[in-house]
């Protein structure tokens, strides 16, 4: 849990760090599930990057509001994961306030 805390940032985010450093060596649970895909993070490289690690340590992703898990197992599975952190940033991106 990052409260009050931008899903660009990923460096000032202890929430984020203790999972992300949970994984290794070997993490201790193996569910990991959130209300949705943007509660990782709204910057879409970085969230993607993060969902490999987490999938490729071994655990399954779970969104209670969807009712979905997320998976990396097809090139439609990283297309989705893609196009969904895209949307996540993009809806970051337009309530932050311009440089004008």
């Amino acid at each position: 849990m990052d409260d009050g805390v931008s899903g660009a940032e990923f460096v000032k985010r202890p929430g984020f760090l203790r999972l992300m450093n949970a994984l290794k060596p070997r993490p201790p649970f193996h569910v990991l599930v959130m209300s949705e895909e943007s509660r990782l993070g709204r910057e879409a490289i970085q969230v993607g990057y993060a969902f490999k690690q987490i999938v490729d340590a071994g655990i399954r992703v779970f969104f209670y509001l969807t009712n979905q898990e997320r998976t990396l197992d097809s090139a439609t599975d990283k297309m989705l994961l893609a196009l969904t952190n895209f949307a996540s940033e993009f809806e970051r991106e337009k309530g932050e306030p311009t440089d004008s």
